[in-house]
């Protein structure tokens, strides 16, 4: 098991969803860890009006550090068990061979209000894709050479390499 990234995936009518997505024993593994709020980051940007208020601070920072603990736990138990992580039923379980490609793009989006490294597209043999923001400051080159080691196409190549 070996940990990728971070990835968002954003819902229109639902609350969003925080992955870490691992590779292992031959399946590309996203391990849910956190909604709409999955990180301390998270929960005072998308709070920042009840933030910037006096009462606001204390339970803003209750929720975050809750938010965080959350997240946290979810690495650690996919860390110290992984098959039982991947076998919850919000977990994301792809075998090697269902993917196509991978498309790559530093582009930012707006959806996360915080900053965000950009955007990685797995695209599946059947034609779905998978669409992950990368949440925080990630590496694209990394990621991109964990995709290529794997023997998965990138089929654009739309980052700044630094």
């Amino acid at each position: 098991m070996n940990a990728l990234f971070y990835g968002l995936e954003a819902k229109w009518f639902a609350s969003d969803r925080a992955y870490r997505i691992y590779e292992g024993n031959g399946n590309i593994v996203g391990i849910r860890v956190g909604g709409q709020f999955y990180n301390k980051t998270s929960v005072r940007t998308q709070l920042a009006g009840l933030y910037l208020t006096l009462i606001g601070i204390p339970v803003v920072e209750v929720f975050a550090a809750w938010a965080d603990r959350r997240r946290i736990k979810a690495e650690e138990v996919a860390d110290d068990n992984f098959g039982l992580a991947q076998d919850r039923k919000d977990s994301r379980v792809l075998a090697l061979s269902e993917v196509g490609s991978v498309g790559l793009s530093t582009r930012r989006t707006w959806w996360t209000i915080a900053k965000n490294s950009g955007k990685v597209t797995i695209r599946y043999r059947n034609g779905s894709d998978w669409k992950l923001i990368l949440t925080g400051k990630q590496d694209m080159e990394k990621i991109a050479m964990a995709f290529e080691k794997l023997g998965i196409a990138i089929d654009n190549r739309h980052y700044r390499e630094s």
